[in-house]
């Protein structure tokens, strides 16, 4: 029920908004078949923070409010499936005084009067968070609503949206949502990606094409958090796995919490542990 319930609006492959789901695919971690409400973090002996981000189904009861913020890697659609939800939307300046504030204010930040527009959704209405814009949003459930959604990347946009990322990333205040952890993996196949495309094969007419300023966006990302460490820990040592009663693998990593990661907590990335290769169980390679 909940799987024939989902299906991405057309307007995503017209106006080529597929690149994060192109860059997620990989033959031994599938796409999910069916949708499950909200948006997984974790399953057993695979990552799928990022595919979970692809698909996810919203639930609102009326009257359930979250305010204002921006989603975690800058680009949704979303489509009402029943119920009324408005979206207020922040059309403002986006200058370095906004920027200053909002990332200091985090989610108790207000917008200026004047600068807020309201998107009203009803059944069938789909409305679609461009990726490489700053769309700072609330949203206020009128009746109870049942949604579907996905986070998606433009190809057009890749700078703004490394820009953008980076300044979610290090306000972490300003989202509601956590970090995806394979998040590091994406950022890898997006430099290799933008580097073999940065000018059209021959004779092919490849729709990806990128310019040396995009591919210095994406590694500029790349190095801030490395260097902020936002997404590894230093521990010399791999991470051990064990087997528990119910058969599930549970690994632990020899700093366990003591790191400044925002998603160590959930486990290890590719770039923990001097860059180990993380095994099939999510733990990083001895």
């Amino acid at each position: 029920m909940l799987g024939s319930a989902f299906r991405e609006p057309d307007a995503i492959s017209i106006l080529r908004y597929r690149l994060l789901s192109f860059l997620s695919q990989k033959p031994s971690t599938p796409l999910p078949k069916e949708a499950h409400p909200g948006k997984e973090s974790v399953r057993p002996a695979q990552l799928i923070d990022i595919e979970a981000c692809l698909q996810f189904l919203l639930f609102g009861e009326r009257g359930c409010f979250s305010s204002y913020h921006m989603d975690i890697l800058n680009g949704t659609w979303v489509q009402c499936k029943t119920g009324l939800k408005l979206w207020l939307i922040y059309c403002g300046e986006w200058d370095e005084t906004v920027q200053s504030s909002y990332g200091e204010q985090g989610l108790e930040w207000n917008p200026t009067p004047g600068s807020v527009q309201g998107i009203l959704l009803r059944p069938g209405d789909t409305l679609i968070m461009r990726p490489g814009y700053p769309v700072i949003h609330a949203v206020l459930t009128i009746e109870d609503a049942f949604m579907t959604g996905g986070m998606i990347w433009s190809e057009n946009s890749i700078g703004n949206i490394m820009a953008n990322l980076e300044f979610i990333l290090t306000n972490m205040d300003t989202t509601n949502e956590q970090a995806p952890r394979q998040l590091p993996q994406i950022l890898e196949r997006l430099e290799l990606h933008v580097k073999n495309h940065l000018t059209p094969a021959r004779g092919v007419g490849s729709p990806f094409t990128y310019d040396l300023l995009e591919l210095e966006r994406v590694r500029s990302l790349i190095r801030c958090l490395k260097d902020s460490k936002a997404f590894q820990c230093e521990c010399k040592d791999g991470c051990s796995a064990t087997v528990d009663k119910e058969g599930k693998i549970q690994t632990k990593c020899p700093c366990k919490t003591d790191s400044p990661s925002l998603v160590h907590h959930r486990g290890c990335t590719i770039w923990c542990h001097g860059g180990r290769k993380l095994a099939a169980s999510g733990a990083c390679r001895k």
